[in-house]
């Protein structure tokens, strides 16, 4: 018999130290802490004997953060490489479209590369149309259904966020109805909060509704005041109909800092 075993059998107890092992791991199990890799602690050890924290305990605190960000929970666990260059988000094939697909890819890489230097105002030099040179800052991507527009705005914003800045995702027609509501001060105030001194912002599925209060066009045009006065970038996300909305110079200049993008769609 262990010696372990031993003194327990001198207790009275019928267990061995084996069994508590395999309880101590079930208990750990059930926690929901850790993974196989760590033997459900959260941590390894590495070759210099420190303690490191596992994957699963990094993964499970990004996604915290992420949701936190309010993130689409569809897009928790997509990753930018999973951007498709050759079809729409129903795997409709692109066509003649695909390059169009891919130079948006490039861009998002280059993008995220470069995303602590565009925060920190040092804008990195981008080449597109005809050789044309632009500093890249905030971006306003047009596209239809199917083009990518979530996938884009959920995935930049967990860039961010795995580069350790401050970042939110802002649902369009969730924003109009707050910012629309008198009666909702307190959140407008915390949007506003956001849009004044988050490192990123991420405004998806922008378009123009015929029942916007003036309210509405007042706190819009406000908050986006308060981004541009932030020196802070933002991506836009929209179906066309963003020029339509008549909200203020606020809006306006917001709109014309942004970098044009089209996203590729399945041409009829």
């Amino acid at each position: 018999m262990e010696e372990d075993d031993l003194f327990l059998s001198s207790m009275g107890l019928d267990i061995s130290v084996d069994k508590l092992k395999a309880a101590a791991k079930e208990a750990r199990i059930q926690s929901g802490n850790g993974c196989e890799d760590c033997n459900y602690f959260g941590h390894t050890v590495n070759s210099q004997g420190k303690a490191v924290l596992c994957h699963c305990f990094r993964d499970r605190f990004c996604q915290s953060m992420y949701l936190t960000a309010n993130v689409p929970k569809a897009y928790l666990k997509k990753e930018l490489f999973d951007w498709n260059v050759n079809a729409d988000s129903d795997g409709n094939d692109l066509g003649r479209e695909k390059k169009t697909s891919q130079q948006v890819y490039t861009l998002l890489q280059f993008y995220a590369k470069n995303l602590n230097n565009i925060v920190n105002g040092n804008l990195p030099k981008l080449t597109h149309s005809e050789n044309k040179v632009t500093k890249l800052h905030s971006i306003l991507f047009r596209g239809g259904i199917g083009s990518g527009k979530t996938f884009i705005a959920s995935i930049m914003v967990k860039e961010a966020i795995k580069k350790n800045l401050s970042a939110s995702y802002f649902e369009w027609s969730e924003l109009a109805q707050t910012l629309g509501d008198f009666n909702e001060k307190d959140a407008i105030e915390e949007i506003a909060d956001k849009f004044k001194n988050n490192d990123f912002i991420v405004l998806d599925g922008i378009e123009n509704y015929p029942y916007f209060t003036p309210y509405f066009f007042v706190q819009l045009d406000r908050i986006c005041k308060l981004r541009l006065n932030s020196g802070k970038p933002i991506m836009m996300f929209t179906n066309g109909t963003h020029d339509q909305i008549k909200a203020g110079s606020g809006w306006a200049s917001l709109l014309k800092s942004c970098l044009l993008i089209k996203l590729p769609q399945i041409l009829s």
